[in-house]
């Protein structure tokens, strides 16, 4: 068991990145500062939310570190900390992408061996 206080203050960190990146919107979020810095006021109707709410989600990407904001006048403009984080992202959408490969062959794999009064239902479930 893994019982180092040091090891249990990584974890924590992990889990708070983990958990900042992953709401659908602030991978949306993510997605529009991949092309680079931008102003809150250009994310909201990018993504169709109030710039209030897009705030939000924003402050919880930067309370994990994982958006940086600069002030210029009265806007706030973000980027990304590290751009390490879409390696992250891409990585998961790539095991994602596997998992539902692999699932769909299963189902279709499943429903080959079946016989063909019970694929024939299946099908019309579907």
């Amino acid at each position: 068991m893994i019982d180092d206080a040091r090891t249990e203050v990584v974890f924590d960190l992990h889990a708070q990145v983990c958990q900042a990146i992953g709401h659908p919107k602030r991978m949306q979020i993510l997605e529009l500062l991949r092309e680079g810095e931008r102003c809150v006021c250009e994310m909201g109707p990018a993504l169709g939310l109030r710039q209030a709410n897009v705030s939000q989600h924003l402050a919880i990407l930067r309370s994990a570190g994982v958006v940086l904001s600069r002030r210029e006048g009265v806007w706030i403009h973000y980027r990304v900390a590290d751009p390490r984080i879409f390696t992250a992202i891409d990585l998961m959408r790539e095991l994602i992408a596997s998992q539902m490969g692999e699932t769909h062959a299963l189902v279709e794999a499943w429903r080959n061996t079946r016989p063909a009064d019970q694929a024939q239902c299946a099908a019309q479930e579907v």
